[in-house]
């Protein structure tokens, strides 16, 4: 929901009579009890796709040079995505 029809949602909640707030609570509660388990999965597939994108990609990458082979278009796409965010990772974090 957009923080404005949050804020007209909880406006409207705040101005209702009692049986009617408490409706109102009711319901934003169980819509924050509701939304906060996909948001935790989202948040954590992020970041497990990005530690293996930053630390696991680079070793498989010497392995597959090392190799001498020829890859295929897929496999050098993750691994220029991986180059990409790992050089990111560098140039902004603290040293």
């Amino acid at each position: 929901m957009a923080a404005g029809g949050r804020r007209a949602f909880s406006r409207r909640c705040s101005t209702a009579s009692r049986p009617t707030r408490k409706r109102c609570l009711a319901i934003q509660s169980k819509i924050k009890s509701a939304l906060f388990y996909p948001i935790a999965i989202i948040a954590v597939a992020f970041i497990i796709t990005a530690v293996i994108m930053i630390f696991v990609i680079p070793a498989f990458k010497q392995v597959f040079t090392n190799f001498g082979a020829d890859l295929p278009a897929p496999t050098l796409f993750v691994m220029a995505i991986s180059d990409a965010l790992s050089r990111l990772l560098v140039h902004h974090l603290p040293a």
